[in-house]
Parts: structure tokens; C-alpha cells; sequence
């Protein structure tokens, strides 16, 4: 597109790890001189004008958001569009160190323990949801997600799974639980993520929720923990990225691993042998979700790039590049959808959110505890 200049930076791995979620291929400040929201109120579309900077995961991801979202915001407004391409570890530290002047993105990508650090040190702010003119047709459960001390400060985007992909033509029985990976019939054929790989934090929540506790349950937590003892000898792989779920799966290595239902979904398309389960007891979910820095130069653009990200013919095009589900439940999926990802609000109510504020602060030690148990 003409209007769009890209902005690259350098990648970490848990950012890629996180794009990887949500792409098949591969993580209060001045006001920047915007007027307050309750002057700026639009209401019903986004207004003419303004640029707007926002961040993106690298391609086709953006390609996908470019399609959709950036197409449609650029046809609205008439602004232009540039795309700072990089990872949520860079991106935080840079508007951590803006503080003082602009934020150098006027919406931007947190993972979601990201907000939980951004809200407490005031580096976004809370959206009003009023300037958005699609905002009621967002998915409630999703929204309720990203709500912080009474506020809303996310906007979710797409909306994927993480459940159990499989190989159909190893597997005879295909899994409907995650207990269903401790059966004896994958025994040596089980991929085991680490938690440090957001995929594998996702699994571990699941793990904890299928079994009726909570992360911030100890007892819960070591239950989990006794569970993947039992699992160990079955497995045969542990990749620590999306490359290597991938892989494994391509290769016959692992017959089952949890993935993402956009990932698998897209797989399938290569491997017609790649398949993909979604929990009885609820896929975890992995939400991509933006937000608009405190000192963001232009807000107004800001409100206008959401409602865009939120609009159901963008949102179609992201999906049907992509394979992920959207937030805007008027959106309508591809025909490919059907029996292969589900986005419907009965599975957006079944996800299962990690609870990232238990998490975060005890990751290295139930990482160790993975590491005792598998090894690393």
C-alpha cells in the first residue's frame, strides 16, 4: 500500500514466541499535545486526518493487518500509515523511555503481562470505548479479558486457541482433553512446551484448569507439577518455539503437542494429516491485543486505527490470511472455518485466561521445576 511506511527493529525470541500465536510462521505519560477524550468523542467512525505509527508482528502478520485493518483505516481517514515492525520487549522499553515527550507509537501491542506493568506505571490509558464505533460488537468475554482496576485498556484483535494439534494418520483415538495426552497409546510420541514459550505457559494454565485449580492455587500448581511427572516418559520432544512445535509435528516426532488452533489450521493446509482439538474444558486463550500509549502524539488517530483493527470486513480479511478467529462477532469467517477453528462466543466464554499476575512472578521458579522434570 502507498501510504504505509514500515519502521523494522530488532526481534527477540519472546516476541517471537508470542507472534507466533497468532501468525503461521513464527512477545501515565504527557499527553503528546491530543485533546482530552471527552472533547474528542467520535462516536459513530473514525474522523479524517491524522497519521498514525503503530506496531505490528512481523510477515505475513502484518500483511494481513495491512489488508484489513490499514486498508480500511487509510480509505476512512485518509491518513497514512506507518508499521514499526518488531517484538513486545523492544516496543515496552521504547515507550518506557519516552516518558516526557511522544510515545513513539500511537497504538501499539502489549502481551498481557506487559499491561498488567503499563497500567501500574501509568504508560497507557484506558480506552474510551465510546469512540469506538465497533466496540459493542466485540466479544464481552474477550473485552472483560483486558480489564484492569475497573478500566478497559485492551483492545482485543484476534482471538486464537491454544488446544491439542495432532497427527490424524498416527493418532486412532483423537484427544478431547488434556488429560488425553497421558494416555499409553502416545506414550513416546507427547511434545511438552516449556513455560518460558508462551505456548507452553498457555498449556500449563490449562493443565492447572482441567484439574479444577488455579495458578494462584500452591497446591493446585503442584499437582500440575506432579502431573507432568507422570507425563515425562512419554515424551519424545520439547521445543521451545514455534519452529520446532511445527516441525515435530511435520516430522512424526511428536503425534500430539499444544498449538494453536490458527497454526494447526494453517498447517493442515500443507499436511492434510495435521489436525487440531479444542479441550472439553476450554482452549487458553491467545489473544492479540492493542493498546494506546498515555503519551501517544495523536490520539485521535489512535481511536481511529482501533475502530479499524475492529472492523468485521478487516477483521475477515486478517482471518482468512491468518486462520485465527477475531474479537468482532459480526465477523464472517471464511468457509474454511468449518471444522477446522471455532469462532463462535460459545468458545470465546470457554477460554481460559492465564492468570499472567501469578505467573509472571514465579516463572523462573516453575521453570526450574520443568527443567527438573524434563530437562534444560
Amino acid at each position: 500500500m502507498k501510504h504505509v511506511r514500515t519502521l523494522a527493529l530488532a526481534g527477540t525470541a519472546l516476541a517471537l514466541a508470542l507472534a507466533g500465536c497468532a501468525a503461521p510462521t513464527t512477545d501515565g505519560g504527557a499527553d503528546g499535545g491530543s485533546e482530552p477524550a471527552e472533547e474528542t468523542t467520535t462516536g459513530d467512525a473514525p474522523q479524517a486526518g491524522g497519521d498514525v505509527t503503530v506496531t505490528l508482528y512481523g510477515d505475513p502478520w502484518a500483511a494481513a493487518v495491512q489488508a484489513g485493518a490499514v486498508a480500511a483505516f487509510e480509505e476512512e481517514t485518509g491518513g497514512a500509515v506507518e508499521v514499526a515492525l518488531g517484538d513486545n520487549a523492544t516496543w515496552f522499553a521504547q515507550l518506557r523511555a519516552s516518558q516526557g515527550g511522544d510515545a513513539p507509537f500511537d497504538v501499539m501491542i502489549l502481551l498481557p503481562e506487559q499491561q498488567i506493568q503499563a497500567v501500574e506505571e501509568g504508560l497507557v490509558e484506558p480506552i474510551d470505548t465510546s469512540r469506538l464505533s465497533n466496540w459493542d460488537d466485540v466479544a464481552p468475554s474477550l473485552a472483560e479479558a483486558f480489564e484492569q482496576d475497573g478500566e478497559q485498556y485492551g483492545v482485543p484483535f484476534s482471538a486464537g486457541g491454544l488446544g491439542i494439534a495432532y497427527r490424524k494418520d498416527l493418532v486412532e483415538t483423537p484427544p478431547t482433553a488434556w488429560s488425553d495426552m497421558w494416555d499409553p497409546e502416545y506414550a513416546g510420541h507427547v511434545a511438552a512446551l516449556p513455560l518460558t514459550f508462551q505456548a507452553g505457559a498457555q498449556w500449563f494454565a490449562g493443565l492447572v484448569h482441567e484439574e479444577g485449580g488455579t495458578l494462584d492455587d500452591p497446591a493446585a500448581v503442584d499437582a500440575a507439577f506432579g502431573r507432568l511427572e507422570e507425563l515425562a516418559p512419554a515424551v519424545s520432544v520439547t521445543p521451545n518455539n514455534a519452529v520446532g512445535v511445527q516441525t515435530a509435528l511435520q516430522q512424526g516426532s511428536a503425534w500430539l503437542a499444544p498449538w494453536w488452533d490458527g497454526r494447526a489450521a494453517a498447517l493442515a493446509q500443507e499436511d492434510p494429516n495435521i489436525a487440531f482439538a479444542y479441550p472439553e474444558s476450554g482452549a487458553t486463550a491467545a489473544v492479540t491485543t492493542f493498546y494506546v500509549p498515555a503519551n501517544a502524539p495523536d490520539k485521535d488517530a489512535s481511536y481511529a486505527f482501533l475502530d479499524s483493527l475492529l472492523d468485521p470486513g478487516a477483521q475477515a480479511e486478517f482471518a482468512e490470511a491468518m486462520w485465527y478467529p477475531t474479537s468482532n462477532v459480526t465477523t464472517e469467517f471464511p468457509a474454511a472455518f468449518e471444522g477446522a477453528v471455532s469462532a463462535d462466543l460459545e468458545t470465546f466464554d470457554s477460554y481460559v485466561f492465564v492468570d499472567y499476575a501469578t505467573l509472571t512472578p514465579n516463572l523462573t521458579d516453575w521453570q526450574n521445576r520443568w527443567n527438573e522434570i524434563f530437562g534444560g
